[in-house]
């Protein structure tokens, strides 16, 4: 018998499965090497041999994908979230410009995240005024003083969401504050 779970983790070859409420740990079957297939993070599978004592199964099959992203690799989400930095570290423009493009050709989604406000509010408001016509929800945040925030967090309702950007602009940051716990290492640049 299967059951349908959602893989929330992957490393070395086992995948964290949530499932009713509880973790799985989950090896993928080998036929998914076979078939040149690699579960992903949001991918819905379908579980085998659960055994609840000690949270175990396997994936059995992988449902069909409403969408995919190689970078961050992700499936089944419902927005991006695009993160950048006031100017510590300098935006990534080339980067952001990726990461908006791709989630359009997709048909994802996108929240852009103007991160580290309090750095210099004037550009702040340049970069906002410079994405702004490019993308439906643009916002200016500060996880300092929490600065924004109340606005992401409703953008972010019942939706399937990934933080995308460059290192350092702020997505463990962001992340442990909507999710309202230290569960994300940060530090200085």
């Amino acid at each position: 018998m299967t059951e349908n779970g959602v893989i929330i983790k992957g490393l070395g070859g086992l995948y964290t499965v949530a499932y009713q409420g509880k973790m799985f740990s989950c090896p993928a079957r080998g036929i998914f090497r076979k078939d040149g297939m690699k579960p992903m993070i949001g991918d819905l599978v379908e579980l085998a041999e659960l055994n609840e004592n000690d949270g175990t199964g396997v994936i059995h099959s992988i449902l069909p994908r409403k969408n995919q992203l190689i970078r961050p690799a992700v499936a089944n989400i419902d927005q991006v979230i695009v993160v950048m930095a006031t100017k510590s570290p300098a935006p990534d423009l080339f980067l952001i410009d990726k990461l908006l493009l791709n989630a359009r050709q997709k048909e994802i989604d996108i929240i852009m995240v103007i991160n580290k406000t309090d750095q210099d509010p004037e550009l702040a408001e340049e970069w906002y005024q410079e994405y702004r016509c490019a993308v439906p929800h643009i916002l200016r945040v500060c996880t300092k003083d929490g600065f924004g925030m109340a606005e992401l967090k409703a953008l972010l309702d019942c939706k399937i969401s990934v933080l995308a950007g460059q290192s350092g602009a702020g997505k463990s940051s962001l992340l442990n504050i909507l999710m309202g716990t230290g569960i994300m290492a940060t530090g200085e640049l």
